[in-house]
């Protein structure tokens, strides 16, 4: 028996291109038997394909090698509670398009993707590995603490096991991360309306602020841009911060060379609200 442990590590994109029988491929020029090669098993667990049919094409942002360290996998799903009907449906006809079928002593779900036609299969993983799966699918670099529907889609193309949906729920609404830098008290959004049309040069000016980027030569990281709307002339200026003084001082700059506008329109970030104006009114 193979172990889990060489056998996750696997490309992240699965092919269904052609490639040789086993039995073509069971021999190398060396006399050694290709199929005890590493590389080789991990295709031959990862793939699986039907005699007449073609795995579906997907890609994933979990991490190839989450469950590397795990040695002792197929024990850990026979002795796992909670996957005792999953065993229990082993060579039983498929329901609801849905199978289990055993590959080197390990647990794989099998289904077949309407969407795509094809056959398509993903080990099952105990209860006592699932945290990790779930973290790998929504804290990786690679994932950037995605939202559930994301993460759920991520997790899918490669593991199953009893009440995914719930647990990746839970998981991502309890994500600490995610709560401290998620938006609270933001704007709601005014509702899409159309705008006048503008003819003066000036009347409405459009500002935005750029960055944090590169630092340059003298030590500027972010640019505030002014758009005339009538016109489309268009102001950018430097700045070492984004404090309301500064922003105040860099407009007021163009504003003392264009002529002061009617109306601004901005995102309503900080700099560009309550405190901006009370710069402006110390001018």
């Amino acid at each position: 028996m193979t172990s889990y442990a060489s056998a996750v590590m696997v490309t992240v994109t699965r092919r269904s291109s052609a490639r040789p029988s086993s039995r073509t491929r069971s021999r190398r020029k060396d006399g050694h038997n290709a199929n005890n090669h590493p590389r080789l098993r991990v295709d031959m667990l990862q793939r699986h394909r039907e005699p007449s049919s073609a795995v579906a094409d997907h890609e994933s942002d979990v991490d190839n090698n989450v469950l590397s360290h795990v040695t002792d996998l197929a024990q850990r799903q026979k002795e796992d509670p909670t996957l005792k009907p999953w065993f229990e449906r082993l060579g039983k006809p498929a329901v609801h398009g849905v199978s289990f079928v055993l590959s080197d002593g390990l647990l794989f779900r099998k289904f077949y993707r309407q969407k795509s036609g094809l056959y398509d299969r993903t080990l099952v993983v105990p209860a006592s590995l699932r945290n990790q799966v779930l973290s790998s699918a929504h804290d990786s670099s690679l994932s950037g603490h995605s939202e559930y529907r994301k993460t759920l889609t991520q997790i899918q193309s490669q593991f199953s096991w009893p009440g995914l949906t719930v647990d990746v729920k839970k998981f991502t609404q309890s994500c600490h991360v995610c709560q401290v830098k998620a938006p609270v008290g933001c704007d709601r959004p005014a509702p899409l309306q159309r705008m006048p049309i503008i003819e003066e040069p000036f009347q409405r000016v459009v500002i935005d602020l750029v960055g944090r980027l590169p630092v340059t030569s003298g030590k500027h990281e972010y640019i505030i841009t002014m758009v005339d709307v009538a016109t489309r002339w268009a102001e950018a200026t430097p700045l070492l911060r984004t404090t309301a003084k500064d922003v105040a001082d860099a407009l007021f700059d163009i504003f003392t060379r264009v002529g002061f506008p009617q109306e601004i329109q901005s995102d309503r970030r900080q700099q560009f609200k309550s405190t901006l104006l009370k710069e402006f009114n110390a001018k």
